[in-house]
């Protein structure tokens, strides 16, 4: 059997998952056999490494990182503090805690529009400041319109939209 790269992904390292000896020792198995392992992040891999030893030195890190042409930084706007986040509703990618942290901003007119859709989307909905995109089109994603969209807007996600790669859905 020729041995081959595996990429772990982060579901593996959340501790209530990886507490299951099954999984702590498939992921060993794997490791072990793997010519080289990768992680999308610095932190990641120190997760990984101190979780399964049979990683240390033989995890890369290959970032998942940003299109800094399509996302150039800019000077912020006038007005109110606008903040997006797109990904999956759901616990794994904290949506809630992050909701909570904006509440306790206190910055009056600032609004946060989560762009996805998920199990926690019903825990969003009326927060004050907050707006609910939905799932958009990968292309859309960024789009200055999505910051300006008035906390209370709703949009639900369209299973036409879902063909052409949406934002916020799936395993990401």
């Amino acid at each position: 059997m020729g041995r081959t790269g595996v990429s772990l992904l982060n579901r593996l390292l959340e501790r209530q998952r990886f507490e299951t000896l099954h999984v702590e020792l498939a992921t060993r198995l794997v490791v072990r056999r793997a010519a080289v392992v990768i992680a999308v992040s610095d932190y990641l891999r120190r997760e990984l490494e101190a979780k399964v030893p049979e990683a240390r030195g033989r995890t890369e890190v290959v970032s998942s990182g940003v299109d800094l042409e399509r996302f150039a930084p800019t000077p912020p706007p006038d007005g109110p503090a606008r903040f997006l986040c797109v990904g999956a509703l759901t616990e794994r990618k904290n949506v809630l805690r992050l909701a909570r942290a904006f509440g306790r901003l206190g910055d009056d007119g600032a609004t946060l529009t989560f762009v996805g859709d998920g199990p926690h989307r019903p825990r969003l909905e009326g927060r004050p400041g907050i707006a609910l995109a939905g799932r958009v089109a990968h292309d859309e994603v960024g789009s200055p319109a999505l910051c300006r969209r008035q906390p209370g807007s709703r949009q639900r996600g369209r299973s036409d939209r879902r063909e052409q790669g949406p934002a916020g859905r799936g395993p990401g």
